[in-house]
C-alpha cells in the first residue's frame, strides 16, 4: 500500500513539473512569473511573457520546485514507445541518449543526405525501402569490395538482420592512418550487445595468408570513430591488407554473426 501511494504521489508531482511550453520535465533553474507560474530556463529565453497567464517574469527562482524535482523519479520521454525506465532528473538526459526506444538516424543514408529519424522497429523498413542495397546482409555473408583503392577514403554502413535482431556493419578505409577497419554494432538495449559476436575471415590471394578476427558486437550507442580509435574492432595496416587484394583490386571476406550461448 505504501509503495502504491508513493508511486502515485511521485506521478502527481512530476506532472506538475512539466514546462508549459516544451512539455519537458523541469529541473534547476526553474523560473517564475509574477503570478507564481513555472517555466524552464530554456523556454524562458524564448518567450517574453508567461505562457500561462501572460504575466511578466520576475528575477527569482522557484527553489521549492527545484528541490522537489531533485527527489522525484521521472518517466523516460520515450515511455509511450515502450520504455519503462524511471530516473532522477540528473540521469534523464543521459539515459535519453542511449534509450533503445529513442529516435535513430539512418546510418547508411547519412553520407547521401538522408535526414530520416525513426524508432528501432522502423529502421529495417526504412533502409529496405530507401537504401535497398544497404539492407541485404544476413547471419552469414560473402562480402566483396570492388575497386579497393587504398589511396581513397571509404566510410560506409549497412544493416544486418540476424537472429531476429538488427546490427550496423561498419567499414572504413583511412589513408590518413593507413588502416582498414570493420566493426559490427548491435542496435538495441546496451546489455544485449554481448549476446552476439561476429567473425571475419580473409583468405590471401597466394593461398597462404589467412586472417580470422572475432569479437563481441558493440552497442550502437558507442561513437564509431571512438571504436576505430580504440582498436576494439578489426584494425589492419595497409601493408598487411594488401595480401588479401585480388588481381582485380577486389577484397573478399566472410562475415558471420552468431548468438553467444550463455553457460
Amino acid at each position: 500500500m505504501a509503495s502504491t501511494v508513493s508511486e502515485g504521489l511521485n506521478e502527481s508531482l512530476t506532472s506538475l513539473l512539466e514546462c508549459p511550453v516544451c512539455s519537458e520535465y523541469m529541473s534547476a533553474p526553474i523560473s517564475l512569473c509574477i503570478n507564481g507560474h513555472n517555466i524552464c530556463a530554456l523556454c524562458k529565453n524564448k518567450v517574453e511573457v508567461c505562457p500561462t497567464c501572460r504575466g511578466a517574469f520576475i528575477q527569482a527562482r522557484n527553489l521549492f520546485a527545484e528541490h522537489v524535482a531533485e527527489k522525484l523519479l521521472f518517466s523516460c520521454k520515450n515511455a509511450d514507445y515502450g520504455c519503462c525506465e524511471k530516473l532522477s532528473g540528473k540521469c534523464l538526459d543521459e539515459h535519453a541518449s542511449v534509450c533503445p526506444y529513442r529516435l535513430y538516424q539512418c546510418e547508411p543514408g547519412l553520407k547521401t543526405g538522408c535526414t530520416w529519424e525513426g524508432r528501432r522497429n522502423e529502421i529495417y523498413a526504412h533502409v529496405k525501402k530507401m537504401h535497398e542495397l544497404r539492407a541485404r546482409m544476413k547471419e552469414d555473408n560473402n562480402i566483396f569490395i570492388d575497386n579497393f583503392d587504398l589511396s581513397e577514403e571509404l566510410s560506409a554502413a549497412q544493416l544486418i538482420v540476424a537472429h531476429g535482431e538488427i546490427f550496423w556493419y561498419r567499414v572504413k578505409r583511412d589513408p590518413s592512418v593507413r588502416k582498414f577497419f570493420i566493426a559490427v554494432q548491435y542496435i538495441g538495449p546496451q546489455n544485449n550487445a554481448s549476446n552476439y559476436k561476429y567473425t571475419l575471415k580473409f583468405n590471401g590471394r597466394n593461398g597462404v595468408s589467412r586472417l580470422v578476427f572475432s569479437n563481441y558486437t558493440l552497442t550502437d550507442t558507442l561513437n564509431i570513430s571512438d571504436i576505430y580509435q580504440s582498436g576494439n574492432c578489426l584494425s589492419v595496416d595497409y601493408g598487411f591488407i594488401q595480401n588479401f587484394l585480388t588481381c582485380a583490386d577486389t577484397i573478399e571476406f566472410k562475415l558471420k554473426v552468431e548468438k553467444v550461448v550463455q553457460l
